[in-house]
């Protein structure tokens, strides 16, 4: 082979390429379900009762003016007035109703249903 022949000649290059292909395959599936269960819990609370007294208190007094709802040592009162023609129009405080609250606290316990849900998975191969 002289030097011009060796010149002409030509080398092929081959050069490999990978190439990845992705294809979708089950391999199983899952379940997932909810399971409700139930426990007793204990609850505590402080209730509170309110009952109220109420005292009718007679006066009969001569008043010039209505007397103002007040409260005093915790007890309401209301005056109850009544208008009298005597040859003259007075004011007469027949009565004050008094209204007494008490105020009771209590404390309770009870035991009340709670329920909790969890998740039940199940896991199944694929076919075939």
């Amino acid at each position: 082979m002289n030097e011009n022949e060796a010149a002409d000649l030509v080398i092929p290059l081959v050069e490999e390429t990978a190439r990845i292909d992705k294809v979708t395959r089950e391999t199983g599936r899952v379940l997932v379900s909810t399971e409700v269960t139930e426990q007793l819990q204990r609850v505590e609370a402080d209730l509170v009762h309110e009952t109220f007294e109420v005292e009718r208190i007679p006066r009969n007094e001569e008043v010039s003016a209505v007397p103002p709802v007040r409260q005093e040592d915790g007890v309401l009162i209301y005056p109850v007035v009544e208008e009298v023609l005597v040859g003259e129009k007075r004011l007469i405080l027949r009565e004050e109703v008094r209204v007494v609250r008490r105020r009771r606290t209590e404390h309770v316990q009870q035991d009340v249903p709670v329920r909790r849900m969890q998740p039940v998975i199940e896991r199944t191969p694929a076919k075939g």
